[in-house]
């Protein structure tokens, strides 16, 4: 694996990242928390999130770090694009219930929703 990638999760490949997750070489919080950290050094200048809640998305990489893998995104952060119907409040519950992303995912996929990214005009 390139250092350079080690040292930071979010430039991972997801297949990797997954992996790693997976055999408990990786958390997802660690992976989440590079994740934010590039979202935070980069958004300002890409404007790429209509709406992102760090503290859940890391409450949630812990939540996922407890528990055995439930699927083969178990742990990865996603971004939901914003033409995606959601409730903001409960995202993910919202998400699993919409046929848009639902016919996307196969079943026993469960990755971490960190929030919605804006789509450019």
């Amino acid at each position: 694996m390139n250092h350079l990638m080690f040292e930071d999760p979010s430039l991972l490949p997801i297949s990797m990242a997954a992996t790693l997750i997976a055999r408990g070489e990786l958390t997802s919080q660690a992976l989440v928390e590079a994740c934010l950290d590039r979202i935070h050094g980069r958004d300002s200048t890409v404007h790429a999130w209509a709406h992102l809640d760090a503290d859940a998305a890391i409450a949630e990489a812990r939540r996922l770090d407890r528990i055995a893998p439930s699927g083969p995104l178990h742990g990865i952060p996603v971004g939901i694009k914003d033409i995606i119907d959601t409730d903001l409040n409960d995202i993910k519950a919202k998400i699993l219930q919409d046929d848009a992303i639902v016919k996307a995912l196969p079943g026993g996929v469960d990755p971490e929703v960190i929030n919605k990214v804006m789509i450019p005009k």
